[in-house]
């Protein structure tokens, strides 16, 4: 997941990915400290410079989109292939040929990069081509992560080890 998010980002990307669920209460702390607290960061920064604050509604309409979704991303689920397997066990080699959908011969690499490509092309609208500022902007907003994260440790931690 980590080799096209850098080779092919987004134009429009506001904050740093960062997908680690382990529940719901996880995951509104997360939604919290990545997210509210940076978009009103953000938005002071914005209104200090006099430009228009727009980071707090965009991320109210990402956490409601996350909020939608929250039960499938908070949980595990097993899914059982033994019918597949049997099927695909029981086939000739001509109807093996015929009607592959064996996913060893699938290449995951490729695979993954298409969809970062149409995801960019047909629901961000972006060129399939990356510039040079997209980098910088990725690059930027990954520091800003990291610095979000490792202050809400420091606090977190000073707080407890006081």
């Amino acid at each position: 997941m980590n080799s096209w998010y850098w080779r092919i980002p987004c134009e429009k990307l506001i904050w740093y990915r960062y997908f680690k669920v382990r529940g719901k209460l996880c995951n509104k702390i997360y939604t919290f400290f990545l997210h509210t607290v940076p978009a009103y960061l953000i938005d002071a920064v914005l209104y200090c410079t006099g430009k228009p604050t727009n980071a707090v509604k965009a991320y109210a309409k990402i956490d409601k989109v996350l909020m939608l979704i929250s039960y499938f991303s908070t949980q595990n689920f097993d899914f059982d292939e033994d019918n597949v397997q049997d099927l695909w066990t029981g086939m000739s080699e001509d109807d093996k040929t015929l009607f592959n959908f064996s996913m060893e011969d699938l290449q995951w690499k490729k695979y993954l990069d298409m969809c970062a490509l149409g995801f960019r092309k047909y629901i961000l609208k972006e060129p399939p081509v990356v510039s040079t500022k997209t980098y910088v902007k990725l690059f930027t907003v990954t520091i800003a992560h990291y610095l979000v994260v490792a202050m809400f440790y420091y606090l977190f931690f000073g707080a407890i080890l006081r």
